[in-house]
């Protein structure tokens, strides 16, 4: 699991914010290196999850930026794409999971 003091130079610091949800649960700040967390998830199922997911997205960023960079512009074109397709992929396993862990929890009760 990953903890809000894990951070080092190629890691961005994983913050727990509040009211985030009205937006998303969890976004990547790629230009402060930080990740933000609706603090709803603190203790959530899916924590490592959206860690991960946010993860992804960050590094994927970064690569793009150093593609830009060295002017490598299809390489970070198809980076751009890559990460939005992850992106949607990505995002519905995790609705799937959110829904399997929903309907565990009606079925223990």
């Amino acid at each position: 699991m990953y903890s809000q003091s894990e951070n080092s130079s190629n890691k961005p610091k994983i913050r727990f914010v509040k009211h985030l949800k009205l937006y998303c649960d969890a976004i990547c700040l790629f230009w402060i290196d930080e990740i933000h967390i609706d603090e709803s998830f603190k203790n959530s199922k899916i924590l490592d999850d959206l860690i991960k997911h946010e993860l992804k997205h960050y590094y994927l960023i970064k690569r793009i930026i150093k593609a830009k960079e060295e002017n490598k512009i299809l390489k970070a074109i198809l980076l751009s794409i890559y990460n939005d397709i992850f992106d949607l992929l990505d995002s519905l396993k995790l609705e799937i999971k959110r829904l399997i862990l929903k309907c565990k929890d009606k079925l223990e009760k």
